[in-house]
């Protein structure tokens, strides 16, 4: 399953399958753990320890 978004009113989040087949929501409410796992080229899953924090950035309209 690969995340699609999240939903923060109803503590939900969406997830589909790899070939666009399915999608599902989850409830996070009850959850105890989550964590983030990235998927190398030949299928192994291993969990993320540690990622460097993207910047964000505003965009202003020009006039």
């Amino acid at each position: 399953m690969y995340y699609v978004g999240a939903d923060i009113s109803s503590a939900n989040i969406t997830v589909k399958t790899h070939d666009d087949f399915g999608e599902a929501r989850l409830g996070l409410q009850g959850l105890e753990v989550f964590d983030k796992y990235v998927v190398d080229v030949l299928g192994g899953a291993h969990p993320v320890h540690k990622e460097k924090r993207m910047p964000f950035r505003v965009r202003r309209k020009e006039k």
